[in-house]
């Protein structure tokens, strides 16, 4: 997902822990895997009104949010997702701290303090930070670390 979300390698990902939150916590609860489907999904007959109310389900849209194509599955993706009317007013969540950050392998193309600030932070607040670096073996990436 590197290209797609982390500006073609130059960005940088935080891994969080979201189990240490515990079973309770409302994030750990709204994280759902993604779904991968073949066909587009239509949720037209469960959302239009109708003359009754009996086919209007409020989970469809959160099923509508983890839902894309087939052609993404290698993403592995979870999404942190609400089903319409859980949060009526604007709030904070805790998150876990984070545990690691993987900086692309394309990030020493931002400016240098850009870079060093977040080694900076990375340092101070202990957490783990590794270069992802093209491995000299197969398509993929290899995470050494940066410290």
């Amino acid at each position: 997902m590197w290209s797609h979300y982390a500006n073609k390698h130059k960005g940088f990902c935080i891994e969080y822990d979201f189990r240490s939150l515990g079973p309770e916590s409302a994030i750990t609860n709204r994280l759902y895997p993604v779904l991968y489907r073949k066909n587009l999904l239509d949720v037209t007959d469960f959302m239009l009104p109708t003359d009754t109310a009996a086919r209007f389900n409020n989970t469809i849209g959160l099923y509508a949010s983890i839902v894309k194509s087939r052609e993404w599955s290698y993403e592995k993706e979870w999404r942190l997702t609400f089903p319409v009317g859980v949060i009526l007013e604007e709030q904070t969540y805790k998150v876990p701290t984070p545990k690691a950050i993987y900086m692309g392998s394309r990030i020493d193309q931002n400016p240098a303090e850009q870079v060093a600030q977040i080694e900076a932070i990375a340092l101070s607040k202990h957490i783990a930070i590794f270069r992802a670096l093209p491995s000299k073996r197969s398509f993929s990436l290899e995470f050494h670390d940066a410290k």
